[in-house]
């Protein structure tokens, strides 16, 4: 009787040992899954094209294209109405003359096209008008698909180029499409004109009446003879800009 004890408290022990080995087993439900993807910086370029279809790409944040708005001479049916003896480029009463450039390029985000001047103009005509007011002939045009200026001065260029691209008063710019700007009707076209009047008639047409006057017009000449520094010189800076979503960070 004492033999069958044993061997039963034995049995039971075992079956502890392995009822406390199986709970230690237990553990809860675990799923994975990894969450990927990937990017790369939107393309973005600018490109100017001239008039002879010669194409350049905008690399930098800022960069310069010569224009050939002015002329070192001026011809009409074989005729040669002005010309610079000297290899400049030269204006003149009755001459005028203009420049159309395309901006274009790939853009992957929206963007809005600004034109400005960069007033580093050293012609300076003070002191020859009535009063010693300031004479100056010269009168520009600024055209784009969009809208077309009137004729303005010097000082008002700057306000007819930041109007070009404009949607309303404001100054608030026209918003482009994402996409690939470089085919023949994609391209946005920029023309600028000057023109010089030699009479009452071209002076109507320019509305420079108030400073067309052959006096005034020669003692420029004389000026420029003597050696005074009366040079024209436009700069102007074409710029493309992304346009910010108004959901960003918000």
């Amino acid at each position: 009787m004492k033999k069958k004890m044993t061997v039963l408290g034995v049995l039971l022990m075992a079956v502890m040992v392995s009822a406390y080995s199986v709970s230690g087993t237990y553990a809860k439900y675990v799923s994975s899954v990894d969450v990927t993807d990937e990017a790369r910086v939107a393309k973005w370029q600018l490109q100017y094209t001239d008039k002879d279809n010669g194409l350049t790409d905008v690399t930098a944040a800022t960069t310069t294209q010569e224009i050939n708005l002015f002329k070192e001479s001026y011809t009409f049916n074989g005729k040669t109405y002005a010309e610079s003896l000297s290899n400049g480029k030269i204006v003149a009463p009755g001459l005028k003359g203009e420049y159309t450039f395309e901006l274009g390029g790939t853009f992957e985000t929206r963007f809005t096209l600004g034109l400005e001047l960069v007033k580093d103009n050293s012609y300076n005509t003070v002191g020859l008008g009535t009063n010693n007011s300031q004479y100056d002939p010269l009168r520009f045009q600024v055209e784009t698909a969009y809208k077309t200026s009137a004729w303005v001065t010097y000082a008002e260029l700057n306000d007819a180029l930041e109007a070009a691209f404009a949607i309303n008063t404001n100054g608030d710019l026209r918003e482009f499409d994402p996409g690939v700007y470089t085919a023949a009707n994609m391209k946005e076209p920029v023309t600028i004109r000057w023109a010089w009047a030699y009479d009452a008639t071209d002076a109507a047409i320019i509305s420079s009446t108030t400073d067309c006057d052959d006096e005034y017009d020669t003692l420029l000449g004389n000026k420029a003879s003597d050696g005074e520094d009366l040079e024209v010189k436009l700069t102007i800076k074409a710029t493309a800009t992304q346009v910010q979503n108004p959901d960003y960070i918000q």
